[in-house]
């Protein structure tokens, strides 16, 4: 069974298995009163370092980024691999600003981090993130609807420059 909830390249949960985990944890969010908060992250310029260096230097950069979330958040937190460079984080009882928080660190450590690929070289990391809280101050309908909001979210990160994080909350305030 675990072999297929994980994706094989990078170890990360795979889309199947977040997608159960996502509406197992909204239900509970919702029953107990208790936040949610979920984080689209993108790796900045995948595709060019695929396109230019190889797609074994991609996976390179891929298992990095999904061992800097993994290495990066709590035991009870959800990293999961959603497709091409994108991952999808699940961050039960973090309310907004906790999350931020830690989007800002993850952010910051990929800023720290390079790559070593298999060509010999090292490449910067930079990550743009989107990210949704469900909670007493903005309650979703349901876990689609709180997964489109951090996509939104996402969307602004990237046309914003990149190499940031982006609150949903406040795209909306705005």
């Amino acid at each position: 069974r675990l072999e297929s909830e994980r994706d094989a390249l990078t170890g990360a949960y795979n889309r199947r298995a977040f997608e159960e985990a996502l509406e197992r944890e909204f239900t509970a969010a919702r029953k107990n009163d208790w936040p949610l908060s979920l984080m689209f992250v993108d790796i900045d310029h995948f595709k060019d370092v695929n396109d230019t260096y190889g797609h074994p230097c991609g996976d390179d950069m891929l298992k990095a980024v999904a061992g800097l979330l993994s290495g990066t958040l709590r035991e009870t937190d959800i990293v999961a691999r959603y497709g091409g460079d994108e991952f999808v984080l699940l961050l039960p009882g973090l309310d907004a600003s906790q999350a931020e928080a830690v989007a800002e660190r993850l952010v910051h450590e990929a800023r720290r981090r390079q790559v070593r690929a298999a060509v010999g070289r090292r490449f910067a990391v930079t990550l743009s993130l989107g990210l949704a809280t469900h909670d007493v101050d903005a309650a979703f309908d349901d876990a689609q609807a709180l997964l489109k909001a951090a996509d939104s979210a996402l969307y602004h990160s990237k046309h914003g420059g990149r190499d940031r994080h982006t609150s949903y909350a406040r795209i909306r305030a705005a």
